[in-house]
């Protein structure tokens, strides 16, 4: 018998983490509903809108809990809300991509860009205080989920660095929902989940983009609830959960799909793969080729989260896109596309077939230098350029972390080795594995540039697998759900499972190995904050003097005007300011690792 579809407070009212991560992400999905609802009456982003989001969040949250849960888990989750945004706000995006276009296009959606009726280069000319718009075919084509939500949080605080927070709190949704999910669906213990949902989103890539614009750890965050999700649906049907499940495959597709086009790609691989899986199940449970009710409720889900995603969320890019440059991919497809990944490829990888590219880039050393030549490393071996000189948001070889290949190639024997022994007792279980696996690694066979580790988050959830094998296989509580639940015990597994350190040893050493693998992103976050203070203090002397004079500046190379400087400058304060293409003669220099030159001239 199905089991009911109950609230998840319904059978426990303690608040959990899950609860706080649903909120998050419900509230994300807000924020861009009710921004594209008020784009298409003509009304333009204000602080209002995070106000209504909270709202409308609390409205949903209602569907799924009762009210005085609603008011538990609102409590706990608007701090948590609230402490990443001015926590993110401490940071200076310090990236090229982040001062060139991605501030920009934050901040004109602040001013009033209404990306569904106007031009980006007309609402520049309307509002009159950016300066270069050559990007200005990614300012109207490219998605606008994450410069939508962060223009919100930018127009309730007044600063502009405050709205790359989408990054940390989708680390925290999908850390939150997946911990919990674990715990549900697998054999550990609940530190044992933690870490394990840590180890899939505190990853070198989400770290390092946490404190930058840069949107490809947001994406993959998405990419983990919605896996996570179709998992708890595919391995405990009528599960508690259930409800919460198809809300969070529901939002993170459409709100993804409006992260970056790639997200078409993923998506449909992830969640045609999984429709597959419940086909075919289905197929030999009946023993007979059958589209049930339930799969037409699914393909009509799926269409929904489709069609919402690309025809509503998606009015501000694909929908304008085909009206005005006659493709919605614009201008990554059709007439005016650009090639962005051929330029960036190192050139010993070009020759190289995709799944050739991923792996000479596993294998490699950490470096985000085109010219530099794909070579082998010994696994676990490092140089000290890899952790500071190579690293960053966008590194091109060796970008999962400077231990992952060794990890990787652990966690595929632990694997190995775990299939080899369980198969016979569960086989059920193994072939979610192997699914899963699948699921992880076949991207990189069919989309292109998986070589670069920004845009192949997938990788990770291979390191995961391998832990919760581990700590399942050492026994952790409830041994009999899901992992080892039918058959019995080998003699070895016995001596395994009466030996505490034997069972710890395995889990806790990959464990420490994933955690200095972090080390790469963790060191780019403090080099963020040291220096975010050095900004911080020149902005506030800039200010003084700018009292005095009026202030000339020019970027580092007279070709990059690099708006998101200039946009720091107007949220510090420092409203007169002149823009010069020359400045030979300069009073001192600001804002590392591209300076920005400038002179106070006196008011006369």
């Amino acid at each position: 018998m199905q089991r009911a579809h109950l609230r998840v407070d319904d059978r426990n009212d303690k608040l959990k983490l899950f609860d706080v991560g649903f909120f998050i992400l419900v509230y994300i999905f807000s924020v861009f509903t009710v921004s594209t609802a008020l784009f298409i009456v003509k009304i333009p982003i204000t602080a209002v809108h995070g106000a209504l989001s909270l709202i409308m969040t609390v409205a949903v949250m209602l569907l799924f809990y009762r009210k005085k849960s609603v008011l538990r888990i609102t409590a706990a989750a608007v701090p948590v809300i609230i402490v990443c945004i001015f926590a993110m706000g401490l940071f200076f995006d310090l990236t090229w991509d982040g001062n060139c276009y991605r501030k920009t296009i934050t901040y004109i959606l602040r001013q009033g860009y209404n990306p569904i009726y106007e031009y980006f280069y007309e609402a520049v000319g309307r509002i009159g205080t950016i300066w270069n718009i050559d990007w200005f075919k990614w300012y109207d084509g490219y998605p606008k989920g994450v410069f939508t939500f962060s223009a919100v949080i930018y127009a309730m605080t007044g600063n502009v660095e405050t709205g790359k927070c989408l990054n940390a709190l989708l680390i925290l949704s999908a850390g939150f929902m997946s911990f919990e999910i674990i715990k549900q669906l697998f054999t550990v213990k609940p530190w044992q989940a933690f870490l394990c949902a840590a180890a899939l989103c505190l990853n070198p890539v989400a770290i390092t983009q946490m404190i930058n614009y840069y949107d490809d750890g947001a994406l993959g965050m998405l990419f983990f609830i919605c896996i996570a999700s179709l998992l708890y649906l595919t391995m405990n049907k009528g599960g508690s959960l259930t409800r919460h499940c198809y809300a969070a495959v529901f939002a993170s597709v459409a709100f993804g799909l409006n992260v970056k086009f790639s997200a078409l790609i993923f998506f449909a691989i992830i969640v045609g793969a999984f429709f597959i899986l419940w086909l075919v199940r289905d197929m030999l449970a009946q023993r007979r080729v059958l589209i049930s009710n339930e799969n037409l409720r699914h393909i009509a889900f799926f269409a929904s989260c489709v069609v919402f995603g690309v025809c509503f969320f998606g009015l501000s890019s694909y929908v304008v896109n085909i009206l005005r440059f006659k493709t919605p991919l614009y201008p990554v497809f059709g007439p005016g596309a650009e090639d962005i990944l051929t330029g960036n490829t190192p050139a010993a990888l070009l020759v190289k077939s995709r799944v050739g590219q991923v792996i000479a880039s596993l294998l490699s050393p950490v470096s985000n230098s085109l010219d530099s030549a794909a070579y082998s490393k010994a696994p676990f071996s490092f140089r000290s350029e890899e952790f500071f000189k190579n690293w960053g948001p966008e590194t091109r070889l060796g970008g999962w972390g400077v231990f992952f290949s060794g990890i990787f190639i652990l966690s595929l024997i632990v694997l190995i080795i775990f299939l080899l022994a369980r198969y016979k007792q569960n086989r059920a279980m193994c072939g979610y594995a192997l699914f899963t696996f699948g699921i992880a690694v076949v991207p990189s066979a069919i989309v292109p540039g998986m070589f670069w580790a920004r845009y192949n988050l997938l990788l990770y959830i291979v390191p995961v697998m391998a832990l919760i094998s581990l700590f399942a296989f050492a026994g952790g509580k409830n041994s009999g759900k899901n992992i080892g639940k039918s058959g019995g015990e080998t003699s070895a597994e016995n001596g395994v499972r009466n030996s505490a350190p034997a069972r710890l040893i395995a889990p806790l050493v990959l464990s420490v190995m994933l955690l200095a693998n972090m080390s790469t992103g963790i060191i780019a976050g403090g080099y963020g904050f040291v220096t975010s203070l050095k900004i911080r203090g020149q902005l506030r002397e800039l200010k003084t003097l700018s009292e005095s004079g009026v202030v000339q500046v020019r970027n580092t190379h007279v070709h990059l005007d690099f708006n998101g400087q200039f946009i720091n400058m107007f949220d510090a304060g420092i409203k007169d300011f002149e823009i010069m293409r020359e400045l030979d003669d300069y009073d001192g220099t600001f804002y590392p690792p591209y300076p920005v030159f400038y002179k106070i001239v006196p008011f006369e």
